[in-house]
């Protein structure tokens, strides 16, 4: 990975904050339009989520889909 040499470690770090991944565990097959720390919008279409975080001022909302008991992980 090239990084530009005005950007700091902290703009690199996309993890979102534990507390929020307990919050979003609540809503298996759901959609989530979130920040690294605050959940905007949840719903089953993720185009209507992201509309919404739209709403909200957000232009670029990270969507996440949220895993529910059958999904699977491949390594």
């Amino acid at each position: 990975m090239v990084v530009d040499e005005g950007t700091r470690n902290e703009d690199l770090v996309h993890e979102i904050e534990p507390q929020l991944q307990q919050e979003l565990l609540k809503h298996p097959g759901k959609w989530a339009a979130i920040t690294r720390s605050k959940i905007l919008a949840i719903g089953d279409d993720p185009r209507k989520v992201v509309a919404a975080a739209r709403k909200m001022g957000i232009a670029a909302p990270i969507l996440y889909r949220i895993p529910d008991a059958s999904t699977l992980y491949f390594y």
